[in-house]
Parts: structure tokens; sequence; C-alpha cells
């Protein structure tokens, strides 16, 4: 009875102590700018640490924008991870939320990479949302890159413009002749 009564006391002191961190959570934001053809990925680095609804550390932003309809590539790679719960990346465009790219609960040395074809112009953000019931995240790293998507004419396109180029000439022909 004595080692409960002294568990609770050394949880609720604990807790005391993390309430005031919650105030100081630091979320950095990246502001990437247009990464549509650029010649490198662009991105930066997340770390993330969340215990009983208390986010300490996470919560990373990166704000980019493409100026054409684009094919987009998000790789994310982390050092170590935990987490119990969600944790995850929420890919927007503007308020509206188009995926959401769930991170395993446990992970050494992971590396993904996420394509999206055919976004359209406009601006996205990346947010990491971390677990609020535990979080602990460190080494990670986003890289963001796109590629504009040139449309390229279909086979039969071409057929039908040769047959009606062949066919205006047949009719000048014979009006000639």
């Amino acid at each position: 009875m004595l080692n409960i009564k002294k568990s609770l006391a050394v949880l609720a002191v604990g807790s005391a102590m993390l309430l005031p961190m919650t105030s100081s959570a630091t979320t950095v934001t990246y502001n990437l700018g247009n990464v549509t053809d650029i010649a490198a990925p662009v991105g930066g680095d997340f770390s993330a640490f969340a215990v009983f609804g208390s986010v300490i550390d996470g919560g990373e932003i990166y704000n980019f924008s493409l100026s054409s309809t684009s094919d987009l590539s998000i790789s994310i790679s982390e050092l170590f991870g935990a987490s119990i719960g969600n944790t995850y990346f929420s890919l927007k465009q503007g308020a509206t939320e188009i995926q959401q790219i769930a991170l395993a609960p446990l992970t050494l040395l992971s590396s993904n990479t996420y394509t999206f074809d055919d976004l359209t112009s406009g601006n996205y953000s990346l947010t990491l949302v971390p677990s609020t019931i535990f979080t602990l995240r460190f080494g990670g790293n986003v890289a963001i890159s796109a590629a504009s998507v040139v449309p390229v004419p279909e086979p039969e396109t071409n057929a039908l413009m040769f047959l009606g180029l062949g066919i205006i000439g047949m009719i000048a022909r014979r009006k000639f002749a």
C-alpha cells in the first residue's frame, strides 16, 4: 500500500512539473517557397515529444507552393521514433486535408518516400501531428520536391490529326486538279 501511495505522489509531482512546459511547446515553421522544378529537394528537421496530452516539442509545419500542376514527392526519414497513439503528417492544400501520412509506432533508422500525382497549383502545408498519449521522435528529416506535369498527347490524337490533314489534302488536290 505504501508503494502505491509513493508512486501516485511521484506521478502527481511529475505531472505538476510538466504542466508549465505545455505553454512553451515549440513549433517550428519552415517556409519553403515554390518547390516546382527545383534542382534539389527542400525541407527541414523534425522532432516531437508529447506526454499525456501535453505537447512539449513538435508540430513542425512545412509551408510550400506549387506554381503549376505537379507530381509531389515527400521523403521522411527518422533516426528513432516511438509513439502510443496516432502520430502522422497532415498534407493540406489551404484548409483542406488531402492525406494523412502515418508514422510507424516504433521505428529505428527508417526512410520512406510518398508520392502524390497531379496536384494542382496553390499553397500547401505539411504538418507533424504528434500523438497526445505518448510520442518521442528525434533525428527526423523531411525532404520535399515536385516536378511539373507536362501533358503528352495520346497516339490516337496524333493519328486523328494526320488523318484530318490527309483528307483536307485530298480535297484540295481534287479542287485544283
